[in-house]
């Protein structure tokens, strides 16, 4: 029961967030935004989330995870609720980041929760099954912004009352483990940094984030507004993408207790930066069914990068670096890319920004490759 009710809240989180970019083309026309100006709304989402999933660490570490998990949801929901009475466009940025900020909160201690209550031996697959939930979100997003005759407010506001609900649930449910995560230091930031693998496995998040949430959060502005397909179209498409992540999800964890990290890791970096690529070498219409592939590829990848994480740190200490990697990989790969490829979409470049990143995937597949002893730390 504690699995399923943290699950869904992460579904829940997930969604709160997911839903801005199927609304994208409406807030540019209710506030009159550029491409450019557009990607204020995943930038100001992303740095509020990146500076929580930061100082997480430090709230999990005074409160324990379960009391930050139930801060985090409960609070959200009482933000979303209040989301139909916001006019103004400087009002909103201001939500937007608040709503990351109360998000971030989650994730780390969740993930930290889950090693307390699973052995080692399980934890890849109890991690692989709790971020399909993530794909589930984002399977749903672009259904409700395709197909749902609700407005934003009224979608939000429900939202915001399915957090206090079930965040409340949580709170009753869930243990509150008396040992908590140390405290994070500026001795052990420096230690963090130092390791080789820490290194590799900060980039992989990075990419990983980037190819997942980054272009989730810019690819229907940039397919609609091309016109290379209709609005339910494209979001059907979209979630059927996110239908097939669920199961790739699901599998990798179940490949890499079986088959190794390592080698996971460079098939998924190579076929997602492969994708990526495609996607700026064609026109938007001729690669429809490589827009599908990628969001599987991107999800796996994901997935891959929370498990090496999880095997690589002490078990006191997963919840600090979980968050200190997640938010500067989060506000980079969610916050900053989307506002890159913005820009270059003012001066119609779109398709040069898909094929440097994708050309970045592919390129640290290879060195992957190649470093193969900073892996034993976390399975080959």
């Amino acid at each position: 029961m504690i699995f399923a009710l943290l699950s869904v809240l992460y579904f829940l989180n997930v969604l709160s967030r997911m839903l801005f970019p199927m609304f994208a083309l409406r807030f540019a026309k209710t506030y009159h935004l550029s491409p450019g100006m557009t990607g204020n709304i995943y930038l100001f989402l992303a740095l509020g989330f990146g500076l929580s999933l930061f100082f997480s660490q430090f709230v999990s570490a005074k409160i324990g995870e379960q009391k930050t998990v139930c801060f985090s949801a409960i609070f959200s929901g009482l933000l979303l609720s209040l989301f139909p009475l916001i006019e103004d466009w400087i009002v909103f940025k201001f939500f937007l980041f608040a709503l990351g900020a109360l998000s971030g909160l989650f994730l780390p201690s969740a993930i930290a929760y889950l090693n307390r209550i699973f052995p080692q031996e399980k934890l890849g697959r109890s991690i692989g099954t709790f971020s399909s939930f993530q794909t589930i979100a984002m399977i749903f997003a672009p259904l409700i912004g395709g197909w749902a005759r609700f407005s934003p407010g009224e979608l939000f506001f429900l939202l915001g009352v399915l957090l206090i609900i079930f965040g409340s649930l949580f709170m009753v449910f869930a243990k509150n483990f008396l040992e908590k995560s140390y405290p994070p230091t500026i001795a052990y930031f420096k230690e963090v940094f130092r390791s080789r693998i820490n290194q590799f496995l900060f980039a992989f998040q990075i990419l990983a984030v980037g190819f997942n949430i980054g272009i989730y959060h810019i690819a229907p502005a940039y397919f609609l507004k091309s016109q290379a397909v209709s609005a339910d179209a494209f979001f059907s498409l979209m979630s059927l993408s996110r239908i097939l992540g669920i199961f790739a999800s699901i599998l990798c964890g179940f490949l890499i207790d079986f088959l190794g990290l390592r080698f996971s890791l460079i098939i998924g970096l190579l076929l997602t930066g492969s994708c990526t690529l495609f996607l700026g070498m064609f026109n938007p219409e001729d690669v429809l069914l490589v827009f599908c592939l990628q969001g599987p590829c991107a999800i796996a990848l994901t997935t891959m990068v929370y498990i090496a994480i999880s095997k690589a740190a002490a078990p006191e200490r997963k919840a600090s670096l979980i968050s200190l990697f997640a938010s500067s990989s989060f506000l980079v790969g969610a916050g900053i890319i989307p506002q890159i490829m913005g820009i270059l979409g003012n001066w119609n470049l779109h398709s040069f920004g898909w094929i440097a990143f994708g050309t970045v995937g592919i390129f640290m597949g290879f060195v992957l490759y190649r470093k193969r002893m900073i892996f034993q730390k976390v399975g080959n």
